[in-house]
């Protein structure tokens, strides 16, 4: 009997986004971006700006 076996490639999508100073965003909360939802890894704050955030996520499959 032949065996055939196949490899599984997952690739995780991340992505930034930019959106304006907020106090109450957490790595707990989630974004939806056309039809997709992201969780978010990370949050950064440039140098102590209170401008914008940047958010470093992860597309949940």
């Amino acid at each position: 009997m032949k065996e055939l076996c196949g490899t599984v490639t997952h690739v995780e999508e991340e992505a930034p986004f930019i959106i304006n100073y907020r106090t109450d965003i957490t790595t707990t909360h989630v974004i939806l971006y056309k039809g997709n939802l992201y969780e978010i890894i990370r949050v950064d704050v440039f140098e102590g700006y209170k401008s914008d955030l940047t958010l470093c996520c992860r597309r949940i499959e």
